[in-house]
């Protein structure tokens, strides 16, 4: 039964851990529908063209890249070249994995390779420990249903021809070094491809994470104008209601409003004593704003408020800063039914040379963090939490801290902004 196992996986080996690999690193992208079906006839196909084709000997290898390189475009969400870069990853990862295996090989069962159960056995302790690695240092940094970033066409071509023409090449040449029993010589060309292959991986992803990051602060960027925009459109709108108000009192002292304005007026004044008025005119017009959307949404709103220490920031980022607080603290009360728990409550204050910020509101939502940040429970994570990001970078703009904790269903962000020596 062993024997069968065995020589059923040495057989089908090359195309098991393709696949593998290539799994590893897709494992977060975003899928075709009914992807597990052009997989399954991908895997079919590679596996035909491998045992068929094999008297081809280095053809075979680019044949079944080609039948694999098509199946990925079938299988992911993926356009030509983001394909290339999952299939030239995939490859130079399984070529890594081969590579450390026959060389342990070699080393303990000698030039005798393909018929020692070491190849079995081994393989499957460098996948345990070379997966994991490169699920934790690569695969994870991208989101559930993100897509690769490409924009850099040349680089992406000159490393997939070099790793490919490198694990071709790799592939000829060991043949030749198992017949002269060179174990030092066999050795050393494996570990140069093994570096080579490494490198090809980290280039391609380095390219990808800083293509990423590019587009991430772009998008920032636009983040931060809109609201930027939004606040002066809130701060016009508010001067108007206030210009509207102070024009109806001035009618009234004068006797020169109608019922129909008196009643008016005394509605604009109830609205008026809820207003708040903390001290710092941009934290005002935020705050107001939120203060009616929260009240048709019956959540209860606690501020206690020294809105003067917030004078060093820019009137359109505390507009940014709290709004999106509180759109925040919104989100995680949505499906909570309890009147009692519908609440949220911000606290700024000065703390020692700090202004101390502190929002809190009940939540339900099981909330993941990486690194150091709740991950959006919306489905379009690629094109949201850009508020958190958002105001974690208004705050490091001034060199503050932030924390954020959930206990007891209780998720509360802790903000620490050191105060300018002019503003003491």
């Amino acid at each position: 039964m062993w024997d069968k196992i065995f020589y059923f996986f040495f057989d089908s080996e090359y195309i098991i851990s393709i696949f593998i690999s290539i799994a590893i690193f897709g494992i977060h992208l975003k899928k075709r529908k009914y992807f597990v079906i052009p997989a399954l006839i991908t895997f079919a196909l590679g596996e035909l063209a491998w045992r068929l084709l094999y008297f081809l000997d280095s053809y075979v290898y680019l044949i079944v890249a080609l039948i694999i390189g098509i199946g990925i475009l079938f299988t992911f969400d993926l356009n030509f070249f983001q394909g290339l870069f999952l299939l030239t990853a995939g490859y130079s990862l399984q070529h890594i994995i081969y590579k450390i295996t026959i060389s342990f090989v070699f080393i303990f069962g000698g030039n005798n390779i393909w018929h020692s159960y070491y190849y079995f056995l081994i393989y499957f302790l460098t996948c345990l420990v070379c997966l994991p690695l490169i699920y934790y240092f690569l695969s994870r940094k991208f989101k559930k249903d993100q897509t690769i970033y490409v924009n850099n066409i040349s680089i992406l071509l000159l490393t997939t021809v070099i790793l490919m023409t490198a694990i071709v090449l790799s592939y000829i040449t060991q043949n030749q070094l198992l017949e002269i029993n060179n174990v030092s010589l066999f050795i050393e060309v494996n570990i140069y491809a093994i570096i080579l292959c490494a490198l090809g991986i980290g280039l391609l992803f380095y390219n990808a994470s800083n293509i990423f990051l590019s587009k991430e602060n772009e998008i920032l960027e636009q983040v931060i104008k809109k609201d930027e925009e939004r606040y002066e459109l809130a701060k016009r709108n508010a001067e108007a209601i206030n210009i509207k108000y102070h024009d109806l009192k001035h009618q009234l002292i004068h006797n020169t409003l109608d019922e129909e304005a008196k009643k008016e007026l005394e509605k604009d004044e109830k609205v008026h004593e809820s207003l708040f008025f903390t001290g710092n005119k941009a934290l005002d017009i935020v705050l107001n704003e939120k203060k009616q959307l929260l009240d048709e949404k019956n959540i209860s709103f606690l501020v206690m408020a020294k809105g003067e220490i917030l004078n060093q920031i820019k009137a359109y980022q505390i507009y940014s800063l709290f709004g999106n607080l509180i759109d925040n603290a919104i989100e995680g009360l949505k499906e909570i039914e309890d009147v009692d728990k519908r609440f949220i409550k911000i606290n700024i204050n000065s703390y020692k040379d700090n202004i101390l910020i502190s929002q809190e509101n009940y939540t339900n939502n099981k909330i993941k963090f990486v690194n150091g940040l709740p991950v959006t429970t919306k489905t379009d994570k690629e094109n949201h939490g850009y508020g958190t990001k958002s105001i974690k970078a208004i705050i490091d703009s001034y060199d503050g801290q932030m924390k954020i904790s959930l206990n007891n269903n209780i998720f509360k962000v802790t903000i620490l902004i050191p105060i300018k020596e002019n503003q003491v």
